[in-house]
């Protein structure tokens, strides 16, 4: 993904999010950001702000803090992959992100296949671990569906001689970001109807010719 499609992605409303903490209500649904065992599609990135790591059979708790990261296989799942690694991204002081390292948190390497790109699309992530907010937080949330989206405008972005229509189109790409998986059912529906309606069309054309 393009650093200019990534900031682009970022300004867009509800990518980066803001979480207010009641030290009085500590265990409300609203402040895990993941649970284990609850199917996700998105990435989050720390910005500001702590959060509470259980991972493990065990259930070990551990502390992360600004620049942790966590969900970066729901954007990167492939087939046989869907399981969640063995601990989360982020959680302890190596898995922090460095400076120079934070875009490329943001933008995990994905295979520039397209149908890499098709069958990912439909594999769940279940993370095996939680995470809690511990305080106000401030982080970065990008689903599955978004990440495709900047995908494609970088792609589009990065085709030579690009026009003022394929610039239009780029933003149209990025504006159509949606949270969760498409509904395959009507996209079927959709095609069987079209179907339906071209032969109808064909045979009231084939009268008209006798």
């Amino acid at each position: 993904m393009s650093e200019k499609i990534l900031l682009r992605l970022l300004k867009h409303p509800n990518v980066i999010q803001e979480l207010k903490y009641d030290e009085k209500n500590k265990k409300a649904p609203e402040y895990y950001l993941y649970q284990r065992n609850k199917p996700v599609d998105y990435f989050v990135l720390i910005l500001q702000g702590k959060v509470e790591v259980e991972a493990g059979k065990e259930g070990m708790k551990f502390e992360a803090s600004a620049f942790s990261y966590y969900g970066v296989m729901a954007l990167t799942a492939s087939p046989g992959e869907n399981k969640s690694p063995p601990r989360p991204c982020g959680l302890n002081h190596s898995d922090s992100l460095s400076r120079s390292d934070r875009i490329d948190a943001i933008t995990p390497t994905l295979g520039s296949s397209n149908n890499q790109l098709n069958s990912s699309f439909l594999q769940v992530y279940i993370p095996d671990y939680s995470v809690r907010a511990l305080s106000d937080l401030q982080f970065v949330k990008i689903s599955r569906q978004q990440y495709q989206n900047a995908l494609m405008a970088s792609r589009m972005d990065k085709t030579p001689q690009s026009s003022d229509s394929e610039n239009t189109k780029i933003e149209l790409t990025l504006t159509e970001l949606h949270d969760g998986l498409p509904d395959e059912t009507a996209n079927l529906l959709n095609e069987q109807n079209c179907v339906t309606h071209n032969k109808a069309n064909h045979s009231l054309h084939s009268e008209g010719a006798i």
